[in-house]
């Protein structure tokens, strides 16, 4: 009994880091795409192009729920978090 009580924290924790760790790399490469559009803001505002920031964001929203929805790790660490059930494109 006591090598379960020892031992289960330790597989959990493993898959728990495992699984931060493929939510950063998304949420990385989400921030990276977001700032890519933002750079450029000055310059669709000059151009009144302003629509193609918030289509970009939210293309880029979207590829991310996709991403999360589809690997299961992703899947896992989100429905056992406290995370809300929405997703920022739906602000757009």
């Amino acid at each position: 009994m006591a090598f379960i009580i020892i031992l289960a924290p330790k597989i959990m924790d493993r898959r728990l880091q495992n699984s931060n760790e493929a939510l950063t790399k998304e949420n990385e490469q989400f921030v990276s795409q977001v700032e890519d559009v933002l750079s450029g803001f000055n310059f669709l505002y000059a151009l009144f192009a302003l629509p193609m920031v918030t289509q970009h964001v939210k293309k880029a929203s979207l590829d991310l729920k996709k991403r999360m929805s589809t690997s299961l790790e992703l899947k896992q660490l989100y429905k056992s978090s406290d995370l809300p059930a929405t997703s920022c494109h739906k602000f757009f």
